[in-house]
């Protein structure tokens, strides 16, 4: 049976859809794709369907295995369906975004209220990050990943609080996991990893390990994200090799033939650029860290301990890029939802 909505928020929802219209979805063809890495992803989508070949990226026809390939294959469905044109080549991330605004929604209405939701979702979408820096619109495969790293985070989090549907919630953040790892690479389970240590850390709750279905989780994991790394390896003899050295291993130290063509960003830079991610809501944050912390001590309420699910989510990105040495100006992007939903 499908809940019954309240006028206020329906009217809320509505506003949603209309911010997310005009914020993600007005004029989304133009301008014509301007920047170096838009142009190349929709080419490579472009050459999945002029070979019919969904296995092994390709530009101008020459092997290009540095990424997964979600994005490229959600680029290439939406050329399929709509026609190959600037407006389908970013309609995947448009979407993406879109998803990202209502799991803020969501997320902020179940722990904080319904006002606190609407208020998530219209600071997530209008954030620098989503609009001034555009993006929410850019055909690059990060909105893509923090939606299915939301998802991910959100999932789990549900899974502990709800007390039915734990199981489904928690496979559903498994699945969302894959789905990060095949967008971005191996980095979609480190962020939720590090928040879970630093959450067990300060709650001492290690029991709640066992009830989060680890097993299940690691055969769906597995299930959507091994095959094309094996049937990559398997049509690219060596695509492994380089996939873990050169595009993991060697870039985080910003070694390596990936970063080699990059140039990385001194923390400084790095946390001031991350900051402006989410202007002009930033300069509120300095009067929300003395009502989060320390959580009320140990008298932990529900919202308390999401709270603190967000703020680790916050500093588990932080601390990641912060024991980097390679850093780029986009990789502070998935702290935009939880900022935007304690915000």
């Amino acid at each position: 049976m499908v809940p019954r909505i309240s006028r206020a928020e329906g009217l809320r929802i509505s506003v949603l859809c209309l911010a997310g219209f005009y914020f993600l979805f007005w004029k989304l063809g133009t301008p014509a794709l301007y920047d170096l890495d838009e142009g190349g992803y929709a080419e490579i989508a472009r050459e999945m369907l002029v070979l019919n070949d969904w296995i092994i990226p390709r530009i101008n026809f020459v092997r290009l295995l540095d990424k997964p390939p979600l994005l490229y294959w959600l680029t290439a469905c939406s050329f399929k369906l709509f026609g190959i044109s600037e407006f389908s080549a970013r309609l995947p991330v448009a979407l993406s975004t879109m998803g990202c605004m209502m799991l803020c929604y969501l997320l902020g209405k179940r722990f904080f209220g319904s006002l606190a939701g609407f208020l998530a979702a219209l600071i997530f979408a209008s954030s620098a990050g989503t609009t001034v820096f555009d993006f929410g619109r850019q055909l690059q495969p990060d909105m893509v990943f923090v939606f299915f790293l939301t998802a991910a985070f959100g999932a789990f989090l549900l899974g502990y609080f709800e007390r039915e549907n734990k199981q489904r919630y928690f496979l559903s953040g498994y699945a969302a996991l894959a789905l990060a790892v095949m967008t971005k690479g191996l980095i979609g389970p480190i962020f939720p990893f590090l928040a879970l240590a630093g959450y067990l850390c300060v709650t001492r709750e290690y029991g709640m390990i066992r009830r989060m279905y680890l097993l299940r989780g690691a055969v769906v994991f597995v299930l959507l994200a091994l095959p094309w790394h094996l049937a990559a390896e398997w049509r690219s003899p060596g695509f492994l090799k380089f996939y873990f050295l050169d595009v993991h291993i060697l870039r985080f130290f910003d070694e390596g033939l990936i970063a080699s063509t990059m140039s990385s960003l001194s923390l400084p830079a790095f946390l001031g650029i991350t900051s402006m991610l989410i202007y002009p809501w930033v300069v509120f944050f300095p009067g929300i860290l003395p009502r989060d912390f320390p959580f009320r001590s140990k008298q932990w309420d529900e919202s308390g301990r999401a709270a603190l699910w967000l703020w680790l989510w916050v500093g588990a990105v932080i601390f990641f890029f912060a024991v980097s040495s390679f850093r780029l100006y986009i990789y502070g992007l998935p702290v935009l939802p939880p900022l935007a939903i304690l915000g």
